[in-house]
């Protein structure tokens, strides 16, 4: 805001008008999410930080019960519910839209029951209002109307067709912001949904489409930590040869889960040791026989520890620094409590045991290596490496444990990587890839 000591009265109250073009009508069914996608980005380069926060307004007339008929009645009951929006960094229209589209579908009755539980239960904390609100009408005629008193918002975004003309005002109060700070606020916005309805419909490969689904915040990952009472995780997502986000959710140990936050993954520390026997097994060190063959299928990875320590003659975690961790990049991974005690600020102690303190963003560093060795093109992996490892022919492939999974498509080069710190974390983990359509793809010898 321009002057931050102002009174936001309703009397310094005024409005910018932009009027734009009639073919936003042949988007209707989408034009809602066009919009709020639209403005999400316009705050977040106004205020340069890639979360949102937005109170979005609807009519209220939802039809919660069979027995109650609304055709009787005149105007609008108005309901208000919170939105909050985590942006990716990349400037992907397809992607942002999807995003917005995931919060707006995972909103019961257009967010009705928020504002019946803050009227129901006034004791509870009431939601503090955004600094933005929002509301969207697909026809209205327009009104004057004569307020007093303090606004709740310091802008009021409304979107309608009004008077045969599709208009969008934002209404603010002069003793807040200069004309024009919202001028450009408002020019930005146009010039962001006209780019959103330039860029059409993207064409989705089913095997990639979650990607669209999972980012910061998501409702399906969110709802989950709740249902199975799992207190934070860590997710990773690969496309495209890259690690393309990376953030956590929750707490751990009463601290927000952050991207560098390690946890323990268990069993999953197989399919990372993996990648050392057979780079070594590639260097003419080991010799990948019938017998390490069977360990490396098998669960008695102790010894296939022991086995790489004696082949190279350094300790285990050594060696896998060495040879895995600083070719890929994963500064954040290694092995006993004197690593676990060199990021005691940012750790995860959960139900898993033993194996490898790791991020989900250095785990997503060895699916993105495997699938470059796949073409040749790995830095500790080749494409023989590759195909060992592969032997059976999966088109995904990773791992999972009690509280870690990790797989990737070798065809649609989409994964992601998922790490709890809760009891029920596989519980999660199947539900929300149920959830994302994405099935649980992971071979269970690799």
């Amino acid at each position: 805001m321009d002057h931050p000591n102002g009174r936001n009265t309703y009397g310094s109250s005024t409005t910018v008008t932009r009027t734009l073009d009639e073919t936003l009508l042949a988007h209707r069914g989408q034009i809602n999410e066009l919009l709020v996608t639209a403005l999400a980005h316009t705050l977040s380069d106004h205020t340069g930080r890639s979360r949102v926060d937005i109170d979005l307004e609807s009519h209220g007339r939802e039809p919660l019960f069979d027995d109650v008929d609304l055709t009787r009645t005149v105007g609008w009951f108005t309901s208000i519910h919170p939105l909050h929006i985590t942006l990716p960094d990349s400037l992907d229209p397809a992607r942002s839209t999807a995003i917005v589209r995931e919060h707006l579908r995972h909103t019961p009755n257009h967010g009705i029951g928020h504002g019946i539980v803050q009227y129901l239960h006034p004791s509870s904390p009431n939601h503090l209002p955004a600094a933005v609100k929002f509301h969207y009408q697909s026809h209205t005629v327009q009104a004057e109307l004569e307020m007093e008193g303090i606004r709740p918002y310091l802008l009021d975004v409304n979107a309608a067709l009004i008077n045969g003309e599709f208009q969008v005002n934002w209404t603010y109060s002069t003793n807040m912001h200069r004309a024009s700070t919202v001028e450009s606020l408002a020019d930005d916005f146009v010039a962001r949904l006209t780019s959103l309805l330039a860029a059409g419909q993207p064409v989705v490969v089913p095997e990639r489409a979650f990607l669209d689904r999972l980012s910061p915040g998501a409702p399906s990952t969110l709802l989950r930590l709740g249902r199975h009472r799992i207190p934070g995780v860590s997710i990773a997502v690969v496309a495209d040869g890259a690690v393309v986000d990376a953030w956590g959710e929750g707490v751990a140990d009463g601290v927000p889960v952050r991207p560098d936050t390690v946890f323990q993954v268990g069993t999953l520390s197989d399919h990372v040791t993996t990648l050392a026997a057979l780079r070594l097994a590639r260097e003419g060190v080991l010799d990948l026989d019938e017998r390490m063959r069977q360990l490396l299928a098998g669960d008695n990875f102790v010894l296939v520890e022991q086995l790489l320590s004696d082949a190279v003659g350094l300790p285990f975690p050594e060696l896998m620094r060495e040879l895995v961790f600083a070719p890929l990049g994963m500064r954040d991974s290694g092995y006993g409590p004197v690593f676990a005690d060199s990021r005691a600020d940012r750790i995860a102690i959960g139900p898993a045991t033993g194996g490898l303190w790791t991020t989900a963003f250095d785990l997503a560093q060895v699916a993105v290596e495997i699938g470059r060795a796949h073409v040749d093109a790995g830095s500790v992996l080749n494409r023989w490496a590759v195909d060992q490892m592969l032997a059976d022919g999966p088109r995904w492939y990773g791992r999972a444990s009690q509280t870690a999974y990790s797989a990737t498509g070798l065809d649609s080069g989409a994964g992601v990587v998922i790490l709890t710190n809760g009891e029920a974390g596989h519980e999660f983990v199947t539900d929300l890839l149920v959830e994302l359509e994405l099935g649980v793809r992971v071979s269970s010898t690799t």
